[in-house]
């Protein structure tokens, strides 16, 4: 009989041990692989030192938090969205870049800022961190 029943346990035990395994993953719920996420926006204005806003300025992020590069419109204002795959820090540092010269009011010099970001919409509390909004104003400088 304890011959019978080392045969039975050896052949169905990995078997029943295995379907006990995957069966106790349902109480914690699905197993979750890979990198948080997070909604990211930008919303930066340029101005010169009179106030008026800058054409043509590349706002250019200093990390991978979404390495896109906007240019400011006709009033100096730069916006831009994306979808990262990792969360997006307090500051956002960028790095502004006039590519036209003495166009559009003249050369400025190359200057970088941190820009604060908020929280603007909520995270499901798994992998998805919600949106995050970088807006600001930074002053550049004539050269």
């Amino acid at each position: 009989m304890m011959k019978l029943f080392k045969k039975i346990l050896m052949l169905a035990g990995p078997g029943i041990l295995s379907a006990l395994g995957f069966a106790s993953c349902d109480i914690f719920g699905v197993e979750e692989y890979g990198s948080p996420t997070a909604d990211f926006k930008v919303d930066i204005t340029v101005q010169d030192t009179e106030g008026h806003g800058i054409k043509g300025i590349k706002v250019i992020p200093a990390n991978d938090y979404g390495t896109q590069t906007l240019t400011t419109d006709d009033s100096g204002r730069a916006q831009g969205s994306f979808h990262g795959t990792i969360w997006v820090p307090a500051n956002y540092k960028v790095y502004f870049e006039d590519p036209d010269g003495e166009l559009n009011g003249g050369t400025f010099a190359r200057d970088s800022a941190e820009i604060a970001t908020s929280q603007t919409g909520k995270g499901d509390g798994h992998w998805y961190m919600g949106e995050r909004t970088a807006k600001g104003t930074k002053v550049l400088r004539r050269e």
